[in-house]
Protein backbone atom coordinates (compact mmCIF):
# COMPACT_ATOMS: atom_id res chain seq x y z
CA UNK A 1 0.00 0.00 0.00
CA UNK A 2 0.98 3.56 -0.18
CA UNK A 3 0.87 3.72 3.71
CA UNK A 4 3.70 1.42 3.54
CA UNK A 5 6.39 3.89 2.86
CA UNK A 6 5.72 5.14 6.30
CA UNK A 7 6.63 2.50 8.03
CA UNK A 8 10.20 2.70 7.03
CA UNK A 9 9.63 0.78 3.64
CA UNK A 10 11.95 2.07 0.53
CA UNK A 11 10.20 4.32 -2.19
CA UNK A 12 10.81 1.78 -4.59
CA UNK A 13 7.98 -0.12 -2.44
CA UNK A 14 5.92 2.48 -4.22
CA UNK A 15 6.78 1.03 -7.77
CA UNK A 16 3.78 0.36 -9.40
CA UNK A 17 1.86 2.91 -7.29
CA UNK A 18 -1.08 1.89 -5.78
CA UNK A 19 -3.19 4.08 -3.76
CA UNK A 20 -5.87 2.37 -1.39
CA UNK A 21 -8.75 3.71 1.04
CA UNK A 22 -10.36 1.39 3.23
CA UNK A 23 -13.01 0.94 0.55
CA UNK A 24 -10.82 0.88 -2.57
CA UNK A 25 -7.45 0.29 -4.04
CA UNK A 26 -6.20 1.43 -7.75
CA UNK A 27 -3.63 1.07 -10.11
CA UNK A 28 -2.54 3.98 -10.92
CA UNK A 29 0.72 3.50 -13.07
CA UNK A 30 4.27 3.34 -12.52
CA UNK A 31 5.81 6.11 -9.69
CA UNK A 32 7.18 9.06 -11.77
CA UNK A 33 7.80 11.43 -8.75
CA UNK A 34 7.97 11.73 -5.33
CA UNK A 35 8.16 14.48 -2.68
CA UNK A 36 7.73 14.16 0.78
CA UNK A 37 6.80 17.64 2.73
CA UNK A 38 6.61 18.13 6.23
CA UNK A 39 4.65 20.96 8.21
CA UNK A 40 4.30 21.44 11.29
CA UNK A 41 4.11 17.67 12.92
CA UNK A 42 2.20 16.94 10.07
CA UNK A 43 3.42 15.02 6.28
CA UNK A 44 2.60 14.51 3.38
CA UNK A 45 4.02 12.57 0.31
CA UNK A 46 3.06 14.19 -3.02
CA UNK A 47 3.05 11.82 -6.00
CA UNK A 48 3.05 11.60 -9.63
CA UNK A 49 2.85 8.39 -11.56
CA UNK A 50 3.50 8.54 -15.86
CA UNK A 51 -0.50 8.25 -16.42
CA UNK A 52 -0.29 11.58 -15.46
CA UNK A 53 -2.24 10.79 -11.91
CA UNK A 54 -0.90 13.63 -9.18
CA UNK A 55 -1.81 12.84 -5.55
CA UNK A 56 -1.04 14.09 -2.08
CA UNK A 57 -0.60 11.12 0.68
CA UNK A 58 -1.23 11.39 4.33
CA UNK A 59 1.82 9.62 5.90
CA UNK A 60 0.04 7.90 8.43
CA UNK A 61 -2.86 6.49 6.25
CA UNK A 62 -1.61 6.37 3.13
CA UNK A 63 -5.15 8.58 2.55
CA UNK A 64 -5.59 10.87 -0.14
CA UNK A 65 -5.31 14.14 1.05
CA UNK A 66 -7.30 17.22 -0.13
Amino acid sequence: TAAGWARGAPLSRLTPARFSSPRRQQYVGKLKFASLEAAQGSKKLIVATEKNVVAALNSRSGEIRE
